[in-house]
């Protein structure tokens, strides 16, 4: 592997590491998926009421919390293999009992391990791949673990009639597709350079980042750039507290999370099926009677989501960070334009077919932007000192935020009505593109160091217009 790696243009070299940590990802796309496409079956085998499935979710998220707050801390002491690594073994431990579990109390004790590791390793695995990557493949590569995580939920939704009906199959199945990965990350994966000359091992990172770029002069230039953002002491909630201007790309990012969570970004897509349901007879199941809807929906759901993360992939480096994240909040305004004033009108079965393609673009838009701000964005403008905490606090604010509207999803849709939920949704998300329009700066093709150079010492965001 070392003299293929070698072989190769350097800009290509880091993606090698970069599918091994996203390859990775499907084990949670997989509890994911397993979740929404055995919905059913859950039920009917723990004797559940169908609240209790959105109980695993929430149990799911309040261990992503849980990880996300944790996983700051590991990257900050630690480093971003063994958090990574570390992150994927406790998942395995966490899905192997999920689907070994005697009873629902296992179950939801299982969920809060594997959604705590989920934030653990997303954490890790989106700052690893930002800090080895080269400017121009930064943001595909960051992309590539939506891509993969979603494929693990498509995987298991698609397969849902063929998998294997033994637990210990499917436990033995998984455990060797992400021992394989473990291992290998284990003997080949480098760690982050950044992470090396922050914490002092100048000559570890040489190294490294030699074993990345192929080029001994570059990789001096660029340990020089990243020794320049390294210089202080304060690092993490101190380097917080001192500096201003950190401070300040913290509320920006937060806000802009926050802003998306009132938009709908993650509840829609999760209560699709309820407001499809809440909204006539289907469409195809009037024409087609014996026609799994809800099946052939989730389906749709997932596989549009899964082309958005990608489409988000392909189009980042032509169009930019900042392009890419607009055109996708543009798509879901206006789908939600359209969902807000399909619920005045009566269609009977037509009605749910529109509502169902329609929340289909939302999808779609939301997986365009969402993965480009979360995976690539927002990990670029934060400072090398303040990283970890930063895209800690930011996931950490994101969970959270999608955790408390889906607790008052149910209030406000009953005080509301649905078309007053969707004209909240519109207002924040209207006011989310204007912000957008008019702050969000484009950081595709500029190197970390540049990036931190010109936000810190250019005058904040408008350094890099």
């Amino acid at each position: 592997m070392a003299a293929s790696v070698n072989n190769l243009d350097p800009e290509f070299r880091p993606l090698l590491y970069v599918a091994i940590v996203s390859f990775m990802a499907p084990l949670f796309g997989f509890n994911l998926g397993f979740i929404i496409a055995f919905k059913t079956q859950l039920i009917n085998l723990f004797m559940l009421e169908s609240d209790d499935i959105d109980t695993l979710v929430g149990t799911f998220i309040l261990g992503t919390m849980v990880g996300s707050f944790f996983g700051g801390w590991l990257n900050y002491s630690s480093g971003r293999k063994i958090s990574i690594i570390g992150g994927l073994v406790l998942g395995l431990a966490g899905e192997a009992t999920c689907l070994l579990a005697p009873d629902f109390s296992l179950l939801l004790l299982s969920e809060f391990v594997v959604g705590a590791s989920f934030g653990i390793y997303m954490l890790s695995s989106i700052i690893y791949i930002c800090e080895i990557s080269s400017p121009l493949k930064r943001n595909v590569a960051g992309v590539l673990i939506a891509v993969m995580v979603l494929s693990g939920a498509l995987f298991v939704t698609v397969t849902r009639e063929i998998l294997p009906s033994s637990a210990v199959v499917m436990v033995a199945v998984i455990t060797v597709y992400e021992s394989f990965f473990v291992a290998v990350a284990l003997v080949k994966l480098p760690e982050s350079p950044r992470w090396l000359a922050l914490s002092g091992l100048s000559d570890p990172a040489l190294s490294v980042l030699l074993r990345l770029r192929g080029d001994s002069g570059r990789s001096a230039r660029e340990l020089s750039l990243i020794n320049e953002c390294c210089h202080g002491e304060d690092r993490g909630i101190d380097f917080f507290i001192h500096s201003e201007q950190y401070r300040r790309v913290i509320w920006f990012l937060v806000f802009i999370t926050l802003l998306m969570q009132l938009s709908g970004f993650s509840i829609i897509p999760y209560v699709f099926l309820q407001i499809v349901h809440d909204n006539h007879v289907s469409f195809l199941e009037a024409v087609q009677a014996g026609y799994d809807y809800d099946y052939g929906l989730i389906k749709s759901a997932v596989t549009v989501g899964l082309f958005g993360a990608i489409c988000s992939a392909f189009t980042l480096n032509r169009l930019g960070s900042r392009s890419v994240i607009i055109y996708g909040v543009v798509i879901a305004l206006f789908s939600l334009l359209f969902l807000f004033f399909l619920t005045f009108f009566e269609l009977k079965g037509l009605k749910s077919l529109f509502l169902g393609s329609f929340l289909l673009i939302f999808i779609f838009g939301v997986a365009l932007s969402y993965t480009a701000f979360i995976t690539s964005f927002a990990t670029e403008i934060l400072p090398q000192r303040g990283r970890d905490l930063g895209l800690a606090v930011v996931m950490l604010v994101n969970f959270v935020a999608f955790l408390s509207v889906q607790q008052s999803f149910e209030f406000l849709t009953s005080m509301w009505h649905i078309s007053g939920w969707f004209a909240f949704c519109l207002l924040s998300i209207i006011v989310l593109l204007c912000f957008l329009y008019k702050v969000l700066p484009e950081t595709s093709g500029y190197s970390l160091e540049e990036i931190e150079h010109r936000i810190f010492r250019g005058g904040g965001m408008g350094g890099l217009n």
